[in-house]
């Protein structure tokens, strides 16, 4: 998926250093498969909402006491909070011991691996996992992670091994965020992150014109491409609307296609579906 520094400071108008950003992308995302458009729009986006458009890189951890009680009442009665009150490290080290393959708080190991990354990283068991993935010592993983390259790419091995790209090759914004935070935390402002993603990267940055040749269409894709297929599919012999938006109608179609073609009928029209209509 080529995109360029200024259609994603379009997506990311209060990032700092997009110039850096986009190099990072460009240079890390094709190892993690972070390669069509559905990817790139659903990593930027749900990054964007988790790190304030890739400014955070680490864990912000200096809660009030009232947000230690908000935030983390599992662990702090009303006391305990205002004791560790403003004190991040403190936090960290009380409230991520002895999970996560962590030590006691007195280990320092809450602090020493608190979240790292754009999707951040946290406890020692995730770092050791992703050290390893990519040929590091847990030290240098720890000096790697603070680095932008470092945050770029643990958050993109998180992503394929939590399968996120699956949920974006179906546009799944509900499932996506579940997988990432375990529930629905900021569903709205994922939302209109990741849908001003996927606009902003369908259109060229010059013409702003639909980009041509996908290879994947599906349901909620708009465009010529979408009409193409469902003329294609008219003259097939399939009941479908020819008006360039692939809905439930057009999605049957393919699906009845694929069934009687002996594919997969998943609705989604890929590359052996269109080749074969």
């Amino acid at each position: 998926m080529n995109f360029t520094a200024a259609q994603l400071k379009r997506i990311l108008p209060n990032n700092r250093d997009i110039t850096k950003l986009h190099e990072s992308m460009v240079k890390i995302f094709p190892k993690y498969g972070i390669v069509n458009l559905e990817r790139t729009a659903f990593f930027i986006g749900q990054c964007a909402h988790e790190s304030g458009q890739f400014n955070l890189m680490t864990e912000n951890l200096n809660y009030s006491a009232a947000g230690l009680l908000n935030t983390f009442k599992k662990y702090y009665t009303p006391a305990l909070a205002a004791a560790h009150a403003k004190q991040p490290e403190k936090i960290a080290n009380h409230v991520y011991a002895n999970r996560m393959q962590n030590g006691n708080a007195a280990s320092g190991d809450g602090w020493r691996f608190r979240g790292h990354g754009f999707i951040q990283l946290t406890g020692r068991e995730n770092h050791t996992n992703f050290a390893r993935a990519i040929g590091m010592s847990l030290d240098e993983e720890l000096a790697y992670i603070k680095t932008l390259d470092g945050a770029m790419e643990a958050s993109c091995w998180f992503w394929k091994t939590r399968g996120l790209n699956d949920f974006a090759d179906r546009r799944d914004i509900e499932g996506s965020t579940r997988r990432i935070n375990g529930g629905l935390n900021g569903l709205k402002d994922r939302t209109v992150y990741i849908r001003k993603a996927l606009s902003v990267l369908e259109m060229s940055a010059a013409e702003g014109e639909v980009l041509p040749n996908r290879d994947v269409l599906r349901k909620g894709m708009k465009g010529p491409d979408v009409f193409e297929l469902q003329v294609k599919l008219s003259k097939a012999g399939y009941n479908v609307t020819k008006d360039g938006d692939f809905g439930r109608g057009t999605e049957a179609a393919v699906m009845q296609f694929q069934i009687q073609n002996n594919l997969a009928p998943d609705g989604v029209a890929g590359p052996r579906t269109r080749a074969l209509l």
